[in-house]
């Protein structure tokens, strides 16, 4: 008796889908649509989810773990996607089952009263759901894999496709037993309300939830939280844009129904006396377009994100760091001829000490500015420096000649110049105490920015009254002209006593430039350190000015005007410094707690408290990107970095291609979603179009009038969808970038959108739901030329 009671289930459910099939078609093409848009998105990312080769001049096992660091952040973003699609595709296959609930209510009246049991009509409608929705998914997969190969995407794996195909469908299966089996037919007017407050309820739970939870998601870490993030602030839109479209109908509604005639008094009153039904095509179109500006403004935000975030980590176009190394001029002039580089200059990367705090320090010069990708910085850096401190040499200089006058101690000065025993190296052996061997050296520095130091040669000593005069002379190293001095240091050589000499000099004359007054006088004992003989204008007592990040004068409690000091880290230097600035960011630096200063500003202060100055150690460019390999090349195969987002987050950038293709599938469920609430809204008007047309009303008015309800809602729809996307992406989408993006560190926050993806979603979805519009209007003309006032219209 089972089995026969089992048959004839099965052949019961074969004959209502017979009597259906149309709208059961409608159905599976819903649950295809869904899953080829699933399967597309799927294996777009897949496509970008391979780390590619490492470019000239870049380490590959640091590429290698950036990229390692992408993919896993690619995959932790990617179920948001599905999430979307899922959530749209189940809103449109909601509306396409209740219209087939609409379609079987006197049928299904029949088959209770002739004693069908509710567990039975549940398990046909879960077997009908269970095939169509299986069907519909199998058809999606193969049109998604076609896809996929047409546009040369082909699919690495089946398993990530089957692993978000299988969730979805269940997902959708279970959305079209429970919509089929209560589509108006068992629910109240009450349990309708009640399930929509909790359905909102629900929505601004979930939203609280990401909100505040969003924030402390990190990229590469699956987190549920990012995974339903876009979902819930889509539908929180669709909620809201409902919520401003019964406003909008009751506003429109109101002052017309006081109106004479039908013109505009039938689509307005219809619309607000069947808002449920209008309401559902709102929130399916609503989605549908804010999904679009949420693809806009994720696609846009994220692009400008992730080039300031590269730009500002790398500071200049191109950059090449030489620590442990140092940069010479003569590097630094290499790296500029290289093709395609337009500047070169030195920079200064240092960690330092602020009392218990590590910084670091980042010095540049200010005269070669196009090096420097962030023009406010950039500007910041020429405010700060004092230029004209270290005078210039002239641009025809090459070498360097010096004067100084050595003296001893007045008794070593008498008796020496009486026994005439001054010896060409500087030496007078008075009482078996030598005077010791000066050394003279100059610290230059080249247009670039970078400083050099060289030992000046002594030609033959001339003796005077009390010492000798030297006459020394260097040529200047390879680098940029023209040249500037810094300083002139004396020193001496390897000796024994304590003997003192006292260096003088009055004047630098640079061969092939200029002369310049350079009075000074220092006293250098045997073996002694060094002593500065003279320096570039500067004063110790004053701090140098500085730039600091927020995060740096937050961390100190620094503002505008306050002094600190700074320690090299592993070293005894120590620089005063004065905040000139704040600044959000400092280019090139890898912390957030860190310093700006002038490259010149800095060497004269280091000048103050010392006979020697802190080179450059890594080299910036103004460059196009395409010459790091030369660049690398020139300098002896050294890491280069470009101001171009790093393969890790080059990788996560596949998902702004990846809303788009979710944005169209979420067009089409629109579109089919639409259609299956204007057939709804056509079977439920039908005994209405006889009553007018008894009225006087023709056939092509009633479609002119249909056309004009459906028109202005479905367009409202789309404006307030958007507007409400808008708002919901200037919430969450920087928050969600910066949740599944590796090396963008804190995002600005301001939201940008892609104006061409946008306009051409918007037309997509525009365009379909006119045509929606005008083959609901087709139909009512249609059938009202026919249509007679029946029995079910009384």
């Amino acid at each position: 008796m089972s089995d026969l009671r089992v048959r004839g289930l099965l052949r019961l459910a074969r004959a209502r889908a017979t009597a259906q099939r149309p709208l059961l078609l409608l159905s599976s093409l819903t649950a295809a649509v869904a899953g080829a848009t699933i399967v597309v998105t799927v294996t777009w990312l897949q496509r970008t989810a391979v780390v590619p080769s490492p470019p000239a001049g870049v380490d590959p096992a640091v590429h290698a773990e950036e990229g390692a660091v992408g993919v896993a952040g690619l995959a932790a973003a990617a179920p948001a996607l599905v999430v979307v699609v899922v959530l749209v595709g189940a809103v449109a296959l909601a509306q396409v089952a209740r219209l087939v609930s609409i379609a079987r209510e006197r049928e299904d009246a029949t088959l209770r009263a002739r004693g069908l049991s509710r567990f039975q009509a549940r398990s046909i409608d879960l077997a009908e759901g269970a095939v169509l929705v299986t069907v519909g998914v199998a058809v999606g997969l193969l049109l998604g894999l076609g896809v996929s190969f047409a546009t040369g995407v082909p699919v690495d794996s089946l398993d990530a496709v089957g692993f978000a195909l299988l969730p979805a469908a269940v997902v959708l299966a279970g959305v079209y037993v429970v919509s089929v089996g209560g589509g108006g037919r068992t629910s109240t007017a009450r349990a309708r309300t009640v399930g929509s407050l909790l359905g909102v309820v629900v929505i601004v739970l979930s939203l609280v939830l990401v909100i505040w939870q969003l924030p402390q998601a990190e990229p590469g870490r699956a987190d549920p939280v990012v995974a339903i993030a876009p979902a819930v602030i889509l539908a929180a839109a669709a909620v809201v844009a409902l919520a401003a479209f019964g406003a909008v109908v009751v506003g429109w509604a109101a002052p017309r129904g006081r109106r004479r005639g039908l013109g505009w008094v039938l689509p307005a009153r219809q619309v607000s006396r069947r808002l449920p039904v209008f309401a559902a095509a709102v929130v399916l179109v609503s989605l549908a377009a804010g999904s679009a500006v949420f693809a806009a403004a994720y696609g846009a935000t994220w692009r400008a994100e992730a080039t300031t975030a590269a730009a500002v980590g790398a500071g200049a176009p191109v950059r090449v760091d030489l620590a442990p190394q140092s940069a010479s001029a003569e590097l630094v002039q290499i790296a500029a001829g290289v093709p395609g580089v337009r500047a070169a200059a030195g920079a200064l990367i240092q960690p330092v000490e602020v009392g218990s705090s590590s910084a670091e320090l980042i010095a540049l010069p200010a005269a070669v500015p196009g090096v420097m990708v962030d023009g406010s910085a950039r500007a910041s850096l020429e405010a700060m420096s004092t230029p004209g401190a270290a005078p210039g040499l002239g641009d025809g200089a090459s070498a360097i000649r010096v004067e100084a006058l050595v003296t001893g101690p007045p008794t070593v000065q008498e008796e020496a110049h009486g026994r005439g025993d001054i010896d060409v190296q500087g030496r007078a052996p008075v009482q078996d105490v030598p005077l010791p061997a000066v050394r003279l050296s100059a610290i230059v520095i080249d247009a670039g920015g970078v400083p050099a130091t060289i030992a000046l040669r002594f030609e033959d000593p001339e003796p005077v009254a009390g010492g000798v005069r030297l006459n020394a002379e260097a040529a200047l190293p390879p680098g940029a002209a023209p040249w500037r001095v810094l300083a002139l240091v004396a020193g001496t050589g390897p000796g024994v006593g304590t003997r003192e000499a006292t260096v003088s000099v009055s004047e630098l004359v640079a061969v092939g430039g200029e002369t310049l007054s350079t009075p000074g006088e220092t006293s250098v004992v045997a073996g002694g350190p060094e002593s500065l003989l003279w320096a570039a204008a500067g004063d110790a007592s004053s701090a140098l000015p500085v730039g600091v990040t927020s995060a740096f004068a937050e961390r100190l409690g620094l503002a505008i005007g306050d002094t600190f000091a700074l320690r090299y880290e592993g070293s005894g230097r120590r620089v005063d410094a004065v905040v000139d600035r704040i600044l959000s960011a400092i280019p090139g630096a890898s912390t957030d707690l860190a310093v700006f200063a002038p490259l010149e500003s800095l060497l004269v202060s280091q000048l103050q408290r010392g006979t020697s100055v802190v080179p450059p150690n890594s080299v910036w460019l103004d460059a196009a990107p395409g010459a790091a390999g030369a660049v690398s090349a020139a300098l002896g195969d050294r890491a280069v970095r470009t101001a171009q987002p790093g393969p890790g987050t080059a990788i996560v950038g596949a998902l702004t291609g990846a809303w788009w293709v979710a944005v169209a599938g979420t067009v089409v469920l629109a579109v089919i979603g639409a259609l299956a609430i204007t057939r709804t809204l056509a079977h439920a008007r039908h005994p209405d179009l006889g009553i007018l047309r008894a009225l006087g009303v023709t056939a092509r008015q009633q479609a002119w009038m249909r056309a004009t309800e459906l028109t202005v809602v479905l367009l409202l729809a789309v404006a307030l969808g958007a507007a409400a996307g808008a708002l919901g992406s200037a919430l969450i989408v920087p928050l969600l970038i910066q949740a599944t993006t590796p090396g963008l560190g804190a995002v600005s926050g301001v939201v940008a959108f892609e104006g061409g993806g946008l306009a051409a979603a918007g037309a997509a979805l525009v365009v379909g739901l006119i045509v929606v519009v005008g083959a609901a209007a087709g139909g009512v003309a249609r059938r009202a030329r026919h249509a007679v006032v029946g029995e079910d219209a009384r």
